[in-house]
């Protein structure tokens, strides 16, 4: 008995060093002005660029799926169009549009993830070789971004960190470590956009956000949304 537990106790203590200080996060820029802020009119287009980060490990790949507040409708108004990958080559689902209207993995009842048809909306991707594999920051992927009539308004788009669709980075041995949440805002106005370009650029804001509160969620997402 006593030899059994310290076989036990071994492969816990094994387990836990190897997971120790791994972490998965992911990062938005559009490397367009500043890259916290944005802003766009009701029908504009834009990309959005992710980056990941494997700390402590090896990745293989990523899950992404993203989640869009429902208020004024905007779930409706805002669709991905197609996406570029860069680090890893094989998208887990090439088909687009991915649109809004999924209540799996939402973070409250006032937010929809996407998905394309009966498929999930993975924005993800996998290694084709080893060559692909990283450890720290690299580039994975550019989305493009449609705004179809918009209302006015402010919304916070999240990366999704709920069960069923957990987003995060695969490691080597094909181990998923889940990534914290992070949010995009997206301000919605008529006319000239606040930045010295001509065409839109997005706010991602690439710290998690820890407010799991569905009131203050649908707060926020409201900002701006009806003039209050």
């Amino acid at each position: 008995m006593k030899q059994l537990l310290a076989i036990a106790i071994s492969s816990l203590l094994l387990t836990a060093g190897l997971t120790f200080g791994q972490t998965a996060s992911f990062s938005f820029n559009d490397n367009n002005g500043t890259p916290d802020a944005g802003t766009y009119n009701p029908t504009d287009t834009f990309n959005l660029g992710v980056y990941g980060t494997a700390t402590g490990f090896t990745a293989n790949g990523f899950s992404l799926w993203l989640e869009v507040p429902t208020t004024n409708g905007f779930n409706a108004a805002i669709m991905v169009t197609g996406s570029t990958v860069f680090q890893f080559t094989d998208k887990t689902e090439s088909a687009y549009p991915k649109v809004f209207t999924d209540t799996s993995g939402q973070r409250s009842t006032y937010y929809l993830t996407d998905q394309h048809g009966t498929m999930s909306g993975d924005l993800g991707a996998t290694a084709n070789s080893s060559s692909e594999h990283f450890t720290g920051t690299a580039r994975l992927a550019s989305y493009t971004f449609s705004l179809n009539g918009a209302a006015l308004g402010t919304y916070i788009m999240y990366t999704t960190s709920f069960s069923p669709k957990k987003s995060g980075i695969s490691d080597t041995n094909f181990d998923f470590l889940n990534a914290a949440a992070v949010a995009c805002t997206i301000t919605v106005i008529l006319g000239t956009h606040s930045d010295s370009h001509s065409d839109a650029y997005s706010y991602c804001n690439s710290h998690a956000h820890a407010d799991s509160d569905p009131a203050r969620q649908h707060f926020h997402a409201s900002i701006g949304a009806d003039g209050r």
